[in-house]
């Protein structure tokens, strides 16, 4: 699939994020094109932040001799760029992720790169995401096999996998901002059925219904979405050799002990292709993900912002806060 991925009469770059999937299409890469010429790759980066993973990264970079690129979003910029971002998304995006790897882009765009391959899809397919641990703990408890729930993930975790949609809602507004001082227009939002049906659509299931889920209805197409408008906002071609039909239909028609059990994530993938990646790659455990330090950027908009979200007295409030933190 990467063999195929990579032709191309135009320059093509790599999206590298430092976990096992990027790391991996670029060491596959690596095997196919002249070892003298560094490969163009591209990492979203956090300055004195744990999303910050370039130690990795480095890991891959070092090895592979890559043509290394890095670009550190900042949340000032986020909002000059925020109306741009939404008309070429044809939505307001749900996490920041999506601008990082919009910056992604637009670096790769800087930088001559017309064609990037990107790993999405096999969190999906070889059950990458750590939620799927706490699903397939509530698995084995509700069959009884304790000893090997223990194993797999936190008791707490897989009870919670198994609460109803409506109370996960609950507690997620327990856990938001003073009810009251949010704008009307934001408590309707959260009050609206969009809300509950996102919740509803994260009840409990078995791991493999859930995987099967996420792949064709719910988690990737979301991000094939916002991967597709991001990359074609700046005229790059984005594709995607995890999800080549052939090998997809492979993994799925995989057990699941293969794909995730105390051994860890991803087990056979780690395996299959552990000769093309640095050691500290293929053994990780850690991987947090594409994400960004969503909160504080959020702290931050809103201190310098607050008619984003606050109406009256909470919005003078805040805006006398960053007043007083600025002096």
């Amino acid at each position: 699939s990467v063999r195929e991925h990579l032709v191309a009469d135009v320059p093509v770059g790599f999206c590298l994020s430092g976990g096992v999937d990027s790391s991996a299409i670029v060491g596959l890469a690596r095997e196919f094109r002249d070892s003298s010429q560094p490969m163009a790759a591209f990492t979203a980066a956090y300055d004195n932040s744990p999303f910050d993973e370039r130690e990795y990264v480095e890991e891959v970079v070092r090895s592979k001799n890559i043509d290394w690129h890095v670009v550190i979003p900042q949340p000032g910029k986020m909002y000059e760029d925020l109306d741009r971002l939404i008309y070429f998304q044809d939505e307001p995006p749900v996490h920041s992720s999506v601008y990082a790897q919009w910056c992604v882009m637009r670096l790769a765009k800087e930088r001559g790169v017309t064609v990037l391959l990107d790993g999405q899809g096999a969190d999906e397919l070889f059950a990458g995401y750590p939620a799927y641990r706490d699903v397939l703990a509530a698995d084995l408890l509700m069959s009884g096999r304790l000893a090997d729930m223990v194993q797999i993930g936190n008791p707490i975790r897989a009870v919670y996998a198994l609460s109803p949609a409506a109370l996960k809602a609950a507690l997620f507004r327990l856990r938001s901002l003073p009810w009251k001082s949010l704008r009307a227009d934001v408590r309707r939002l959260v009050d609206s059925a969009s809300l509950e049906n996102t919740f509803q659509s994260f009840q409990y299931s078995d791991l493999k219904t859930r995987m099967t889920k996420d792949t064709f209805e719910l988690h990737l197409p979301k991000l094939l979405h916002y991967e597709d408008r991001n990359s074609m906002a700046f005229s790059i071609e984005s594709r995607v050799p995890f999800l080549d039909h052939r090998l997809a239909e492979s993994a799925m028609g995989m057990p699941i002990e293969w794909r995730l059990s105390a051994r860890g994530s991803k087990w056979i993938l780690r395996e299959a292709l552990r000769e093309y990646l640095p050691p500290r790659i293929a053994d990780r455990r850690d991987k947090i993900g594409f994400e960004t330090p969503q909160m504080e950027w959020m702290s931050e908009l809103v201190r310098l912002h607050p008619e984003l979200l606050f109406d009256g007295w909470a919005a003078k409030q805040f805006a006398a806060a960053a007043v007083v933190e600025k002096l």
